[in-house]
């Protein structure tokens, strides 16, 4: 099992499909990014007439499950069965940027506009069939993709049938008609997880095993002049160091001469560590028009903008690939390796990993 590439460019420009999109000022991540392409859209779910359903999030999966959680709410507003989606998570080249996968804002924020855009695609497929059957929308239900009179009878047409021959392009809505909890039969339910399988099974392609033709291996060695470590606290002091002055109000010397009593304290922070299960790793491909990078990172968006500014190339033309790689307690090196990978490819002008 591997990470899905799609070219959104190609997807759209199939016939048989239905695509619900945003216009592409949406709100980015706490790096800033170049701006997208005059009338740009981002893609958030496609289907097509073979039963496919392709969504789109540019979050990641850090080992959470976030793939089958998302694949779920997509799967619960368009009433089609859970193993018919399949998700596409932090490609740049194929996904929203919803900027850096942290905390629990894959479920709470960036799953909401795929939440809307799934439950507006059943709406649109409905009164499709309505129309095509001449009856009301609301004497029509859906089951597992299967658009069909409540009150039963033979008359029902699959999504599949019904975009046949057709390519319809929505603009996300600002408000849609949600399914009301009390429906919901896929959500809130405990299904495997869908990337466990491949992993049990050693097929996974984490981001250590990606190869492509000519590649080259890279290590880069760093100097061993390392500071003792049983004193962190002064090892750390003892880094060269700029003071930054973030607020000046008052006059904090003829405070303390007046106070009636001065307590002069040194806290000190724990260190906490943070830990990577396994080594780092990533692919770079750095060309004259472009770059491709294959990395673990959790920041996709985030990353080609460091890339862009490290190399000197225009964001547009850099391409994140994101597998998933070790894990770790905290940050790991995810981007710092992408971005030794890229500097040993330019040097070399050859894909290295």
């Amino acid at each position: 099992m591997s990470e899905p590439v799609f070219s959104p460019d190609d997807l759209l420009a199939r016939d048989g499909t239905l695509a619900v999109l945003r216009p592409a000022q949406h709100v980015r991540g706490l790096v800033p990014s170049a701006p997208p392409k005059e009338g740009a859209l981002d893609l958030f779910l496609m289907l097509d007439d073979a039963g496919r359903v392709l969504a789109f999030n540019g979050h990641v999966d850090l080992g959470t499950g976030i793939r089958t959680a998302l694949a779920q709410i997509a799967a619960e507003e368009l009433d089609v069965p859970l193993d018919r989606v399949t998700m596409v998570l932090g490609h740049t080249g194929g996904t929203p940027n919803q900027g850096a996968t942290i905390a629990s804002d894959s479920i709470q924020v960036s799953a909401v506009p795929l939440r809307r855009a799934a439950a507006q695609a059943r709406h649109h497929l409905v009164a499709l069939a309505a129309q095509a059957l001449g009856v009301p929308a609301d004497d029509l239900t859906v089951t597992d993709g299967v658009v069909h009179l409540r009150a039963g009878g033979n008359a029902g047409l699959s999504y599949a049938d019904l975009l046949s021959g057709r390519r319809d392009r929505l603009v996300l809505a600002d408000s849609v008609a949600l399914k009301p909890v009390s429906e919901h039969r896929i959500v809130g339910q405990r299904v495997p997880r869908v990337d466990i399988p491949a992993k049990a099974t050693g097929q996974f392609v984490y981001v250590h095993d990606v190869r492509v033709p000519g590649m080259l291996h890279g290590r880069v060695v760093r100097p061993p002049a390392l500071p003792d470590l049983k004193d962190v606290a002064n090892a750390l002091r003892a880094n060269p160091a700029r003071p930054r002055l973030l607020a000046a109000h008052g006059d904090v010397d003829a405070a303390r001469d007046g106070a009636a009593q001065v307590l002069d304290r040194t806290y000190v922070w724990p260190y906490q560590m943070h830990a990577s299960i396994g080594p780092s790793c990533a692919v770079a491909d750095v060309r004259g028009d472009g770059a491709t990078v294959w990395s673990g990172t959790q920041n996709p968006y985030p990353l080609r903008a460091d890339i862009s500014l490290l190399l000197g190339l225009p964001e547009e033309a850099i391409e994140i690939i994101r597998h998933e790689a070790a894990g770790c307690y905290g940050r790991n090196c995810a981007d710092d390796v992408a971005a030794d990978a890229a500097l040993l490819s330019r040097a070399v002008g050859r894909p290295v990993r």
